[in-house]
């Protein structure tokens, strides 16, 4: 058995220099953390919607699961203080004394009820594709939660991250759409304001709060919804906001010379298009590769980003088990493209659409530079741009309702494995709920790698499921970009990818 253990660590009082006593040290959070950020594709405050980090790191401040993943990836004790494994197929875990915002100690029957309301296949939550391996949850004492999995899964202690627990009486006696306007978690901060047309903000909970994750440095964060890009800037430039999220290149040197902290890092995030495998031309297998064939990614990064990035062939980064560095991305080859679109049908090419979302990752120049290189090779794409909510709507419904080509960014730092992404092309998430793609072989790999505990085995057998995927090409293959952040000189905040304690740990000095 592994127990783990979570230590608070204390600053240490300064030494006087001479002259008057310094101040005495803050015991508490203190200030208020300003950030400019880009809306997120769900419009209500509930933790059973959010199951990848673009959506998660707006949960994380408010909410606890069993366990969380800190931002060098690993699985950290959460409401669980420890977890050991029974057996391959079960896996029991210990709750600590931790209370919700209104001090009522967080229960094994809290557990119990979030996660048979995750698993509820009429409500259609994504955070269901924690649970895909899981036959039975059940409470083996007054402080033991007990999983069983329908086959071996060593992933699950931290898919059970994304997994936010609920006080479900509360939750039940208001009812979903009364709760989640103000919703109660057990997080380091309580949820003040919950509009994602506008803000959100949060309070820190103090020192006497019984938390999983220690306690914040600053007493309130504010999180803006600012879509505009060039009012993200201005907000940092005129001092309105501490730190602005998701900025274009050519705004680093202006920043900087303003006297603003820019940090530039590789996100933890693939950005690509979903080709769909359904319906139209990319049925054809053919057409995927020619479509992938027919798009200068290196060109797209040097020329749009900057030279910033990597270009991607299994929407996974070198630091994911399950990568394959043998596994080269598509070259740039319009010739072969031709010849693939005329041996499928389509000498002349065809019609089709292309939808991009009002976000950084994918926006409609980006879009345009890709139907242009696409009508080379006789491929005709209508542009549509969609707002993130209808984006949402459409992607996590039925998949007739999704185009052609369809852009996406999907994040890896819920696990750093290969199946943080891949179960988006799994059977372990449901056709209505957001399944990009099914293919018999790649998920026989994949569902077996997942349930291999020998990690280089697991990694191997990864290896394998990635190639199928590359070959079968569900989607247009792009790249791992670069998020550019600008903050206040005395703002101290991490920023390479999405983690449960990035606000916890952002401070002011």
């Amino acid at each position: 058995m592994l127990t783990f253990a979570l230590a608070a660590c204390q600053p240490s009082p300064a030494s006087p220099t001479g002259g008057a006593a310094p101040p005495p040290a803050p015991t508490g959070p203190t200030g208020t953390l300003t950030v400019a950020d880009v809306a997120p594709i769900i419009t209500t405050y509930d933790p059973g919607l959010a199951n990848d980090s673009g959506t998660l790191r707006f949960f994380f401040p408010a909410f606890d699961a069993l366990t969380w993943l800190d931002k060098d990836g690993r699985t950290r004790p959460g409401l669980a203080r420890e977890w050991k494994t029974l057996n391959e197929t079960t896996g029991e875990f210990t709750l600590g004394e931790y209370q919700f915002h209104h001090r009522r100690a967080v229960t094994v029957e809290d557990v119990l009820g979030t996660y048979t309301r995750y698993r509820d296949p009429a409500k259609a939550l994504r955070a269901a594709a924690a649970f895909a391996t899981v036959d039975q949850v059940r409470a083996a004492g007054p402080k033991t939660v007990q999983l069983t999995t329908k086959v071996p899964d060593p992933t699950l202690p931290a898919m059970l991250s994304t997994a936010m627990v609920l006080p479900m009486a509360e939750l039940n006696q208001q009812g979903e759409s009364e709760f989640f306007k103000r919703p109660l978690g057990s997080g380091p901060f309580r949820v003040e304001q919950a509009d994602f047309q506008s803000a959100l903000r949060f309070v820190a909970m103090g020192t006497d709060f019984p938390g999983s994750r220690g306690v914040p440095n600053f007493r309130e964060v504010v999180v803006r919804f600012v879509p505009d890009v060039a009012t993200r800037i201005a907000a940092i430039q005129t001092g309105e906001v501490d730190l602005a999220l998701r900025l274009p290149s050519d705004s680093q040197r202006p920043l900087e010379n303003a006297g603003f902290k820019v940090v530039r890092d590789l996100n933890e995030r693939a950005v690509s298009f979903l080709l769909d495998p359904v319906n139209g031309p990319t049925r054809d297998v053919r057409v995927r590769q020619a479509i992938n064939y027919a798009v200068d990614k290196e060109t797209i990064l040097k020329g749009y980003y900057g030279g910033y990035g990597r270009v991607d062939s299994q929407l996974l980064a070198p630091n994911v088990l399950g990568y394959n560095p043998d596994l080269k991305p598509y070259p740039y080859d319009g010739a072969k493209a031709k010849q693939l679109l005329a041996e499928a049908g389509y000498p002349n090419g065809y019609e089709t659409r292309i939808t991009c979302i009002n976000t950084p990752s994918a926006p409609r120049d980006l879009c345009v530079i890709i139907a242009d290189q696409l009508r080379e090779v006789g491929i005709r794409a209508e542009i549509v741009v969609l707002d993130v909510a209808a984006w949402a709507a459409d992607f996590f419904g039925p998949p007739e309702r999704r185009p052609g080509i369809w852009a996406q960014a999907v994040n890896w730092d819920q696990t750093f494995e290969a199946n943080a992404i891949w179960r988006w092309y799994s059977s372990d998430i449901p056709a209505n709920a957001g399944r990009r793609y099914f293919d018999e072989e790649f998920d026989r790999l994949y569902q077996e790698a997942k349930r291999t505990f020998d990690r280089d085995k697991r990694a191997e057998r990864y290896r394998l499921a990635g190639l199928r995927l590359h070959e079968t090409a569900p989607v247009l293959f792009g790249w791992q970009d670069a998020d550019m952040h600008a903050s206040k000189k005395d703002i101290s905040v991490f920023t390479k990818g999405w983690f449960a304690d990035f606000y916890l740990t952002a401070r002011r000095g």
